[in-house]
């Protein structure tokens, strides 16, 4: 299961996804491809039929409505078969993506917990790629001022300073 920060409706779609069940649905579109497909001698014989009756034309006219049916219904199962097998692997390459992204996500989470700590509640709040990126940026005015709210030795405490970009370059490079 996927974090709570990743709360976004494509993160929640594809927590759903399941490329097994995908594969499976694709596969019966295949076999009804194959059934249909396996019907093309007996049209074929059924047209050979000749008889005489009232309902001979009306057969005749139902007979390759059904015929039509049939190739257009085996080639549109194949075109999802094809798609739908697609579609399982490339859910599956975003879902191995995504879980590495995530792992990543909590390794810089990790390596940011030694540098530094979120001083403003909207910071503590945010993913940890929001925060390195916040981390990154030159203190400005705003920055500046929420610092000076904050409880420095609280933090010196739990071996943590606040967010500040000098702090942390100082952190990373020596």
């Amino acid at each position: 299961m996927f974090p709570l920060f990743a709360r976004s409706t494509e993160a929640a779609f594809l927590e759903l996804c399941s490329p097994p069940l995908i594969e499976r649905t694709a596969h019966e579109y295949g076999r009804l491809h194959l059934l249909l497909d396996s019907a093309d001698p007996a049209f074929l014989k059924a047209t050979r039929t000749h008889w005489v009756s009232e309902a001979e034309e009306l057969y005749v006219k139902r007979l390759g409505e059904a015929e039509k049916l049939a190739t257009a219904l085996s080639g549109a199962f194949r075109t999802v078969h094809a798609a739908l097998v697609d579609y399982a692997e490339a859910v599956g390459r975003a879902k191995g993506r995504f879980e590495s992204g995530l792992s990543s996500e909590r390794a810089l989470s990790r390596v940011m917990a030694r540098v530094a700590g979120p001083v403003t509640e909207t910071a503590q709040r945010a993913e940890p790629m929001r925060q390195w990126e916040d981390l990154r940026k030159r203190t400005g005015v705003l920055d500046r001022l929420a610092e000076i709210t904050v409880d420095v030795d609280e933090h010196l405490h739990r071996g943590r300073v606040p967010v500040n970009i000098d702090n942390a370059r100082r952190a990373l490079n020596g």
